[in-house]
């Protein structure tokens, strides 16, 4: 999982460049695969069986624009695992994780979700709210879009992780922290990638 997982996200990271990951094929011995041998994601072509969905989700009063990629094969009958994105810093998700939703959700086999957090997106995408730099705010969205999602009929809500990028952290492990015992408790694993890059976003607004 975490060999496909974070070669991908680190690559968005990076602004959607997945080279920064890959080593020199001129030199020697080296190749471009990480150091465990697993294609960094630059080199996945991208899946056709996998379909791209969006919509209005209802959240304390906001509206939150939220997309999600869901391999073609999941049904009622055959529900796949789902996977919730936080993105990072001010990023709108939608935006962040284009370069590489539908592959995450082709080589995983599963829905891989993401959201605008409040105030964040542009034109008909822009979610309603104020940003709230991983508050109280952008925690209660997350937990409403991955409510509201894992009561589709193609996800397997026994089988439904969250992973935040960079300073993400903040709304997912604050969310995780509030309502892991109650309204998300079906929530299976949390994994952070890059953690809170810049003290200041956590610690002070406006920039």
């Amino acid at each position: 999982f975490s060999t496909i997982l974070l070669p991908l996200l680190i690559s968005c990271s990076a602004g959607g460049d997945p080279s920064v990951l890959q080593t020199d094929s001129s030199e020697p011995g080296h190749s471009d695969q990480t150091s465990s041998g697993t294609d960094t994601g630059g080199n996945i072509p991208e899946p056709s069986n996998v379909a791209v969905e969006t919509e209005w989700v209802e959240a304390s009063g906001n509206q939150i624009f939220v997309q999600y990629y869901s391999p073609t094969h999941c049904t009622k009958d055959a529900p796949c695992p789902a996977v919730l994105l936080a993105p990072s810093k001010q990023n709108a998700g939608v935006d962040e994780f284009s370069c590489c939703g539908k592959k995450l959700a082709a080589a995983l086999d599963a829905t891989v979700i993401t959201y605008n957090p409040p105030g964040r997106g542009v034109d008909g995408e822009q979610s309603t709210g104020e940003e709230d730099f991983g508050g109280r705010d952008g925690q209660d969205m997350l937990k409403d879009v991955a409510n509201s999602l894992r009561k589709r009929l193609f996800v397997d809500e026994s089988n439904f992780g969250v992973v935040s990028l960079g300073n993400g952290v903040a709304d997912a492990s604050g969310a995780l922290a509030r309502f892991h015992a109650t309204s998300l408790s079906f929530v299976g694993y949390y994994i952070d990638i890059e953690g809170p890059t810049n003290r200041c976003f956590m610690t002070q607004s406006p920039f």
